[in-house]
């Protein structure tokens, strides 16, 4: 059984990787909020399994990674969802100058090549 406060740890401290890898790989909050759980699913079941032979930080990239290509192949698979909550949208703090940028700079990256993505997403 791992470590919970280990664990939420190391996912505190590499949230920002989470997230860069649900808005590289997904088009809609939902499906976001989706790729986020099955992220730290997958790094819960294989916490105990980390050897240390790379950084954590390291590790916890791979899986996320990986999950998100699957999901991204799978989610292929399901065909095209409209989700409700990209109908309704309630943001307390929504900034639309700085959403659209970043939808923008997440629009051009989702246009590259697996490879570069993955490379656009380690940095």
């Amino acid at each position: 059984m791992p470590d919970e406060n280990q664990f939420i740890k190391a996912i505190k401290d590499n949230e920002a990787v989470l997230y860069k890898a649900t808005r590289l790989y997904t088009d809609n909050p939902t499906d976001q909020k989706d790729l986020y759980q099955e992220i730290v699913f997958n790094l819960w079941k294989g916490f105990d399994s980390f050897r240390g032979d790379a950084q954590l930080s390291t590790w916890i990239y791979r899986i996320a990674l990986n999950t998100a290509i699957l999901f991204l192949k799978n989610k292929k698979r399901r065909g095209h969802i409209v989700p409700l909550d990209t109908i309704v949208l309630v943001e307390e703090k929504y900034d639309p100058v700085l959403e659209e940028r970043l939808k923008i700079l997440y629009d051009k990256i989702k246009e590259l090549k697996e490879v570069d993505k993955a490379i656009i997403f380690s940095i």
